[in-house]
């Protein structure tokens, strides 16, 4: 075989192995191809449906299997409302004595009284409602709801939040505000930071008594009017700003409210001084819960 033919015939093998280099190439492809789509495929298959492959219905309740929504704890912008039905705790539907709290700031300790301990209106309100109820008063002076910032005279950080907590009260009766109202407490105005403070104090003092497990009902008491306001300028502004804050709070989360603020309004004979009241006035306050109860 001469030169030339070698070269043809070398050439023809060269080619021939192309094309089955090129048929094995595409063949692989061609597997590799199907093995991705069946892949991609089972993936899918296996893939549980999220919220955009399955349309949502909000009248859809809860079952066994769609587990219900945490409560988020109430606040200022949001407020989870447990509602409560008054009337119940009463001793005859208890069987037996009825456990009332009495949550405030030096107006439910008694102060300016001749002795707290037994002239203070949550004394004088147990007396009234006689040997069916125990009446523990869990007042402190100077406190205020205010919560932000982890104010140190805020009602929830005091022993007496604990003392109330302990007393695992059927009834709950909260008288605070006015020291959230004085302006010598640098807490910012009704329109910002001091209406933020109140309420998320007030929250997290009534959150915690109604986690209890004796679930007291609540009553909200208005703040006192200040008799001698001249001696405490701004107070007067103030506390009438925070009223209707107190009525709006009460209504929005579904408690009673005790309307003490127009019930002491021009009472002078009520007063050791602007601000506290006398034994007479200690009373007639004990007297103004007694009727805004459920007995």
């Amino acid at each position: 075989m001469n030169t030339r033919t070698q070269q043809c015939v070398d050439h023809q093998r060269v080619k021939k192995m192309k094309k089955n280099i090129v048929k094995i190439v595409s063949i692989l492809l061609l597997a590799t191809l199907l093995f991705g789509f069946a892949a991609c495929r089972n993936e899918k298959e296996d893939t549980p449906a999220s919220s955009s492959d399955v349309p949502a219905s909000s009248n859809t309740p809860a079952t066994s299997e769609t587990p219900a929504t945490s409560q988020t704890p109430a606040s200022s912008s949001e407020v989870v409302i447990d509602k409560i039905v008054y009337g119940q705790k009463t001793p005859e539907k208890l069987g037996r004595k009825v456990r009332i709290t009495c949550i405030g700031d030096s107006l439910t300790y008694g102060a300016k009284s001749t002795n707290p301990a037994t002239k203070s209106y949550p004394v004088k309100l147990g007396e009234m409602l006689g040997g069916d109820y125990v009446v523990t008063n869990c007042g402190k002076s100077s406190a205020y709801a205010y919560y932000l910032a982890h104010a140190a005279g805020s009602y929830i950080y005091d022993t007496q939040m604990e003392n109330a907590l302990e007393s695992n009260p059927d009834i709950v009766i909260v008288m605070l505000g006015t020291n959230d109202a004085n302006p010598y407490n640098k807490f910012g105005s009704w329109q910002d930071t001091r209406l933020e403070g109140y309420i998320a104090g007030m929250d997290k003092i009534i959150g915690a008594m109604r986690d209890l497990e004796s679930k007291p009902d609540i009553y909200i008491c208005t703040s006192p009017w200040i008799q001698d306001r001249s001696t405490m300028p701004g107070f007067e502004k103030s506390l009438d700003e925070l009223i209707p804050i107190q009525k709006k709070y009460a209504a929005d989360r579904g408690y009673k409210l005790i309307d003490v603020y127009t019930q002491t309004v021009g009472k002078d004979s009520w007063y050791a001084e602007g601000l506290h009241f006398n034994d007479v006035g200690y009373e007639e306050i004990a007297k103004i819960i007694y009727n805004g109860i459920d007995k």
